[in-house]
């Protein structure tokens, strides 16, 4: 598929850092404030079931089993949601993944994106959002982004990308 003139070409490789980024940013805000609170109560929780029985002197039956029964809750709220944090899972599994080499032509109809095992070109109408943030350009078609880390490209380059960019897609956002 031809997608016109090649205004610009830019290639690089991408690190484990870029992606754990952009995992980070799409992580939507309130999942991310559902763990903390979790966490903080949790926390709150445990302090005060292990301090209750030096607080009071005689801690009755009731209340004791009740503390003892209580206190598994308050260890996994605190616990869990660590554990399913997202880019702790993602850091695990991709710390030894050695991505491939990325090579982005950026044309007048479109990107195409070529690497050592494939080739794809997609038209600027295949993008349906775009989002620039202190470390990474991504740009979004479906389920897929696009990654383009401020590091790996020179910064007179990423200017008129972005520009580009902008002036080819237009987000789509939920209402």
């Amino acid at each position: 598929m031809e997608l016109g003139n090649s205004l610009m070409a830019v290639e690089f490789r991408l690190g484990l850092d870029d992606f754990l980024e952009t995992v980070r940013a799409r992580e939507p805000q309130s999942r991310k404030l559902a763990r903390g609170v979790l966490m903080t109560v949790g926390l709150v929780l445990l302090a005060a079931l292990l301090g209750a029985p030096f607080a009071l002197k005689d801690v009755p039956g009731f209340l004791a089993a009740f503390l003892l029964g209580v206190l598994p809750l308050a260890v996994l709220m605190v616990i869990l949601p660590w554990y399913y944090k997202p880019d702790r899972f993602y850091t695990a599994y991709y710390r030894t993944f050695v991505f491939s080499l990325c090579k982005y032509e950026i044309a007048e109809q479109g990107i195409k994106v070529s690497t050592d095992t494939s080739e794809s070109a997609l038209l600027w109408k295949a993008f349906s959002d775009y989002s620039d943030s202190k470390t990474q350009f991504v740009l979004t078609s479906g389920m897929v982004q696009y990654i383009f880390p401020k590091h790996a490209i020179e910064q007179s380059k990423f200017t008129e990308l972005v520009e580009l960019v902008k002036g080819k897609v237009t987000p789509v956002r939920a209402s």
